[in-house]
């Protein structure tokens, strides 16, 4: 609950605050409650903290330390709220609230100016502490050891969709984790599809092999893709295997504190460009990294966010060339004092595998 006394000791007297998105309020108390459509909310002012859930999920609030308000389905959710009604201004989560919900609190509790708190939940999201980092670097470990695993299963006929399922059986099994994300697995022209979802396409000699995969430990994610080659990979594929690598080891080589997220981006593109695949870099940089796979910063072109101790972020430049493939290597990385820890480890030179062999 620290984080949760945290954000009400910045407010004053005559200012409430209302959070709505479900990783929100894990973040801020250690719940977790998917509502789906029903109503479910932290209102905090500076002394008090209530916590409307649905009727249904009331038991999962148990350990909550403020007041827990438990709404039935076929209660007046309006009359509801109104008799919790803050005094003074508000704020919300403007982008995760629905316009009828923002429509509910104004009539509910009078609220005719109704400001933006996202931007502050943002900011103390940014910077991970100690317990987060924790669970991060298992993360990490783990998928480092899958990718590795994933890699000897392969075998001629061998379908992306298959693969996949058998690498979150891995995650489930073998280290009691879940997949942080639907694992993707692409092989051959289908590697240059940024972000196509495992299929039906079956492993065949030469063809590239991606894998971006993650595990999540204690609600916090890890992210990697690697690249590599069932067989001899061809001298095109291995000249942009070559020049992603480039790309990812100059962006690295930006991350510290006080770098500009775009500059980190544009050290990855420069290469890229200057080899004349530039078109075929076709997404930012990286994002950051946290409850959710893809947070603040988003490390594009435009991104002005100041890095700083404490954010973690992805590096990922990719070359894709439509059906012929595509390479992609991610890492994530901490921002440290002195520059930046590479969280995660996995090998990232070409492989280029032997076929039939586990």
């Amino acid at each position: 609950m620290t984080r949760l006394r945290t954000l009400q000791g910045a407010l004053t007297d005559g200012q409430a605050l209302f959070v709505s998105a479900p990783i929100s309020i894990l973040y801020l108390t250690g719940i977790f409650i998917q509502p789906r459509e029903r109503f479910y909310g932290l209102l905090l002012t500076r002394r008090t903290a209530v916590l409307f859930v649905p009727e249904l999920e009331a038991a999962a609030a148990g350990g909550f330390s403020g007041q827990v308000i438990a709404v039935a389905d076929d209660e007046d959710l309006e009359a509801a709220l109104a008799r919790h009604r803050p005094e003074g201004t508000l704020a919300v989560e403007k982008r995760h609230l629905t316009v009828a919900r923002l429509d509910l609190l104004e009539a509910a509790w009078q609220a005719h100016e109704v400001a933006d708190l996202s931007s502050r939940l943002e900011a103390m999201r940014l910077i991970k502490d100690e317990s987060e980092l924790s669970a991060m670097r298992r993360a990490c470990r783990i998928i480092d050891e899958v990718v590795a695993w994933a890699f000897s299963q392969l075998q001629p006929g061998l379908s992306e969709r298959q693969l996949a399922g058998l690498i979150d059986q891995r995650l489930e099994r073998h280290y009691g984790a879940q997949a942080a994300f639907p694992s993707l697995v692409q092989f051959g022209a289908d590697s240059a599809l940024p972000h196509g979802e495992a299929g039906a396409r079956k492993l065949a000699s030469g063809d590239a092999v991606l894998l971006d995969i993650g595990a999540r430990v204690e609600g916090y994610p890890s992210d990697i893709t690697r690249t590599a080659f069932y067989g001899a990979a061809s001298e095109q594929m291995r000249r942009i295997y070559q020049l992603v690598l480039e790309a990812h080891l100059a962006a690295a080589a930006v991350l510290r504190p006080g770098a500009v997220a775009r500059d980190v981006d544009r050290a990855a593109r420069d290469v890229i460009t200057a080899a004349g695949f530039g078109d075929k870099f076709t997404h930012r940089v990286g994002h950051g990294l946290g409850l959710e796979v893809h947070e603040p910063p988003s490390m594009h072109g435009k991104d002005s966010t100041v890095l700083a101790p404490g954010m973690v972020v992805t590096i990922e430049p990719g070359i894709y060339l439509p059906g012929v493939g595509g390479v992609r290597i991610e890492d994530d990385y901490l921002v440290t004092a002195e520059g930046a820890e590479r969280m995660t480890t996995a090998d990232r030179q070409l492989k280029e595998l032997e076929m039939g062999l586990a």
